[in-house]
């Protein structure tokens, strides 16, 4: 089975780097939007597809109907198209990978600053719980890398774990 050209985590979903940035530097012209919040609220769905580049199309999917799709097919790109999965989370990708969405490759957009957690390269806030989601994923084969943006250069878990979370 193929994946989508890019399965991305960022905790604010399309925005203006994505839909900018990202969707320009790997030819996207499918945005999936997988997040149940989201899913559920016409606003922001409203807000996501204004916030899109014309030349794309956006979708909205639950999680479970993610990863029925998956095992369906539905992420199969036709001659010409490129998909951009977008996850909220590590917990939700994790969620969705442990359910049988196999993915081989996660980029990691900014992580929510949240009291408690590290911070690490400025956009990216970890604790030891999020560190053991993502050494547990990269076990089971997922290539992890942490990119905030297309244009910089991007760093592997190995690198972060090496750095941050050497106790794993």
């Amino acid at each position: 089975m193929s994946e989508p050209t890019l399965i991305r985590a960022d905790n604010r979903l399309l925005h203006g780097m994505v839909a900018t940035h990202w969707v320009r530097a790997w030819h996207i012209t499918r945005i999936i939007i997988v997040d149940d919040g989201v899913y559920g609220d016409m606003f922001l769905r409203q807000i996501y597809e204004l916030a899109k580049p014309l030349e794309t199309s956006v979708e909205f999917w639950t999680m479970d109907d993610a990863v029925s799709g998956w095992k369906e097919g539905k992420f199969e790109e036709a001659p010409g198209e490129h998909i951009l999965l977008l996850i909220k989370n590590i917990y939700n990708a994790k969620k969705m990978f442990d359910e049988g969405m196999n993915f081989s490759k996660l980029i990691l957009g900014p992580m929510e600053s949240i009291k408690g957690k590290q911070c690490i390269n400025n956009v990216y806030f970890m604790d030891d719980a999020d560190a053991q989601v993502l050494d547990g994923m990269a076990g089971q084969g997922v290539q992890i890398t942490f990119q905030e943006q297309s244009v910089t250069k991007s760093t592997t878990w190995e690198n972060i774990k090496a750095r941050y979370f050497k106790k794993l």
